[in-house]
């Protein structure tokens, strides 16, 4: 339903409510007056206003189209008021009654349905003013006079609906702008997740191939060891000679698991795998493989203090210390400079407000 039709539907329920009222208390007048009048207006007349105020009921609470309700309410208006000047002549309440018929049709219905109405309850004045001279004398004068009242009254009712109508187009208007805006909004904010998602992508392909590099050199040594190890201990050797080639080939070995780790860390995608993790000893494993992201005029340094546990998924920590090394070196590139990562317990007033656990 359109706001147009809205308004006007809440304006015919309170009209139809007013009117079950006030046709009531009119029906009460009525009934007293043929119980007591010793000259009753006609029966048919009688009926007439009572089918009028009896009508207003069911246009009220009737599961009834919008546009029906809307002319009923009107006709049973210009019924009750005929009713009224038919019995009692123009009097001030039954014309005023037939002014109600014109400003609902201005109110609900439009411009022809308005005219049509002032031309009616003007015909039916005139008409009982020519039934009733005594009361309105001249039924032309009462015409007149009647027409141009009601008319100027049905002309400011329907400038008021006009502007009522513009204004709640406006306001749709303006909410259907504000909405759009709201989804532009909301379109430019997930391009901007994207492009995030994509720089951070872009940053990891970049920092892949020194990666590789050095982790490749890194494992090379690492075989050279086990593989010159395991010749000499092929042969004949020492039980010194055999211990302590059985030690470097399990460093060379424990060198080579770390640096698959880092691996499997640094390209892991999905879900956290939580854990507790020597933060320290973690920061300094990776001090090789982030040195050789940095240019040769960058120098990079690790001061961490020892034994500092946390909570936390090993490959998001890695990623976040290697975004941190990324940005620095890109703001370094240029003009060079020294990198310090830095790693120590944080006392509670070292902590920015809204950085932490207990930040909202």
């Amino acid at each position: 339903m359109s706001d147009g039709l809205r308004w006007r539907g809440l304006v015919l329920r309170r009209v139809l409510t007013g009117a079950i009222v006030l046709g009531g208390l009119v029906a009460v007048a009525w009934g007293v007056r043929l119980a007591t009048d010793s000259d009753p207006p006609a029966l048919p007349i009688v009926l007439l206003a009572y089918a009028a105020y009896a009508a207003f009921i069911p246009l009220r609470f009737a599961a009834l189209p919008a546009r029906a309700k809307t002319y009923g309410a009107v006709a049973a208006t210009y019924l009750a008021s005929a009713a009224g000047q038919a019995a009692n002549g123009p009097t001030v309440g039954a014309i005023m009654a037939g002014t109600v018929t014109v400003v609902l049709a201005a109110l609900l219905l439009g411009g022809r349905a308005t005219l049509a109405a002032l031309l009616l309850t003007t015909a039916t004045a005139a008409l009982a003013a020519a039934e009733h001279p005594e009361q309105a004398g001249s039924p032309w004068f009462l015409a007149i006079g009647y027409f141009t009242m009601t008319g100027v009254v049905a002309i400011l009712t329907h400038g008021v609906v006009v502007t009522i109508d513009r204004t709640l187009a406006r306001a749709v208007d303006a909410l259907d702008l504000a909405q759009r805006e709201s989804d532009q909004r909301a379109q430019a904010q997930a391009r901007l997740d994207e492009a995030q998602q994509t720089l951070e992508r872009t940053q990891l392909l970049d920092a892949v191939g020194p990666l590789a590099g050095g982790i490749a050199h890194e494992f090379n040594n690492a075989l050279q060891v086990i593989l010159g190890w395991s010749e000499i201990l092929g042969g004949e050797c020492s039980e010194q000679e055999r211990r302590t080639g059985v030690v470097a080939i399990r460093g060379a070995a424990d060198n080579a698991r770390l640096l698959t780790q880092q691996l499997l860390s640094f390209g892991r995608r999905g879900g956290r795998a939580l854990r507790v993790l020597d933060v320290s000893a973690h920061l300094r494993n990776l001090g090789g493989s982030l040195g050789r992201l940095m240019p040769d005029d960058v120098q990079m340094t690790i001061e961490a203090e020892p034994d500092l546990r946390v909570l936390a998924d090993e490959s998001q920590l890695t990623q976040v210390v290697l975004n941190l090394a990324i940005n620095a070196r890109d703001a370094l590139r240029e003009r060079g400079g020294h990198l310090s990562l830095r790693l120590g317990r944080a006392r509670r007033g070292d902590v920015p407000a809204g950085v932490g656990p207990t930040a909202a």
